[in-house]
């Protein structure tokens, strides 16, 4: 678990396979800040979002990577009218638009 992110309970931010190539999972990015607390005002949905590819740009950075080696991406929404513009918004900012990863939304 990379320090510039919060300690999970129960399961590794970071996990890397070798062999006989490379893969890097990288699991349960919330909106959380490094001492674990919510982004933003409660119910922010745009603050947390951000804070998550915070996080995730941190995560990869810990392993010497970028958003141009992310494949997959998988998304839990709660109210997807609401939240998928906002997410996007969020997402475009990180990743590339001419090429962007594979990508599953859950609500």
């Amino acid at each position: 678990n990379p320090s510039t992110m919060s300690k999970p309970p129960g399961y590794t931010h970071v996990v890397e396979a070798t062999g006989p190539g490379r893969i890097v999972y990288i699991a349960g990015q919330l909106g959380l800040t490094v001492d674990g607390k919510l982004a933003g005002r409660p119910g922010d949905f745009r603050a947390q979002a951000t804070q998550a590819f915070e996080n995730l740009k941190n995560a990869l950075a810990a392993v010497g990577a970028g958003f141009e080696h992310v494949v997959k991406l998988n998304n839990y929404l709660t109210n997807i009218r609401a939240q998928l513009p906002l997410y996007r918004d969020v997402r475009d900012g990180y990743v590339s638009t001419a090429h962007p990863p594979a990508s599953t939304r859950w609500r």
